[in-house]
């Protein structure tokens, strides 16, 4: 569906898990992600807060 509304979205991973959509979200560096609230293994909130909290222990430690 969205492709058809924008051909120059790419589809770069899915995930059933949160753990699955912690590890692609990390290693593809997507612009945008859209989340399940629930997923397998808990819900989207545990992948946002993962994502967020990574950034910025990198950024902690770039900075030290």
């Amino acid at each position: 569906m969205l492709k058809s509304i924008n051909a120059g979205v790419q589809i770069i991973g899915e995930c059933e898990s949160v753990q699955e959509a912690i590890i692609v979200t990390k290693s593809c560096e997507p612009e945008l992600v859209f989340l399940d609230i629930n997923l397998t293994d808990g819900n989207s909130k545990m992948v946002f807060l993962s994502s967020i909290f990574g950034r910025l222990e990198q950024k902690n430690r770039l900075l030290r």
